[in-house]
């Protein structure tokens, strides 16, 4: 299942459209569902998990938006689940800065794959 969805944040001047997906895990008797998540440079990202679960990372990626760019982008799952494994919300700040540009002249996006583990 994949829906848009517009997320607003106060350091932007309009809200974001973003793509969620959902994917069953029914093989982890733990996890019910993987949720993916994208957000442009200059965005925030709010990962949360409800009824006392936590965040389980799988993948985080940031590179360019257009899937015809010559440049793939890096993994940065590391900083990622430094922020926010085993949280029950975390908010990641989407900028160069913070994740090095690995596309320069390129707009790019924040990628991150989780799941939520545990809880009620």
């Amino acid at each position: 299942m994949q829906d848009k969805v517009k997320i607003w944040s106060n350091s932007l001047p309009n809200p974001i459209t973003a793509t969620v997906f959902f994917a069953s895990l029914a093989f982890l008797p733990t996890l019910n569902y993987a949720y993916g998540l994208s957000t442009p440079e200059s965005g925030t990202m709010d990962i949360y998990c409800k009824n006392s679960s936590v965040i389980d990372i799988f993948s985080a990626d940031y590179k360019p938006k257009t899937p015809d760019s010559t440049c793939t982008g890096k993994s940065v799952k590391t900083l990622v689940k430094d922020g926010c494994q085993d949280k029950e919300k975390c908010s990641l700040q989407v900028d160069n800065k913070y994740y090095s540009d690995p596309c320069p002249r390129e707009a790019k996006m924040l990628y991150v794959t989780y799941a939520c583990r545990g809880g009620e």
